[in-house]
């Protein structure tokens, strides 16, 4: 549990920033007026809805949630590769935006996942420290 309760900033600070590209890829298609419209757009937004839920849930009940990080660490690599799977690659402004929004979101995610377990995990670790 100590373990857990000290990463706790780290999992809400990455979580936070989490949300921040959530809320990027949100907006992303308007403020960028891409052009390609369609997946790209629903992608973006239905994936930023997702990722920004996922990390107001980790925000909100750290550090028993690291599913949820895990979950948008998945979701990024998704955003990286939906250009190509989706077929607006071509469209330069919105593959580039997703590139780099994805990789932020499966970093952050990957930082918030790795900042504290459960605590199951974190008294698993206790009970294989000796005693004195």
């Amino acid at each position: 549990m100590a373990y857990a309760i000290r990463h706790h900033g780290q999992a809400s600070t990455a979580s936070g920033l989490d949300l921040l590209a959530a809320i990027w890829l949100l907006i992303s298609p308007f403020a960028l007026a891409f052009i390609s419209g369609g997946w790209a757009t629903t992608n973006n937004v239905v994936v930023g809805i997702i990722v920004g839920i996922l990390a107001i849930y980790r925000l909100g009940s750290a550090p028993d949630s690291v599913w949820a990080s895990w979950c948008n660490l998945v979701l990024g690599l998704w955003v990286i590769a939906s250009p190509w799977i989706l077929g607006f690659a071509g469209s330069h402004v919105p593959m580039t935006n997703n590139v780099i929004t994805g990789i932020c979101i499966a970093v952050l995610a990957f930082w918030s996942a790795t900042a504290g377990g459960s605590s199951h995990e974190s008294n698993a670790r206790a009970n294989d420290q000796p005693r004195m």
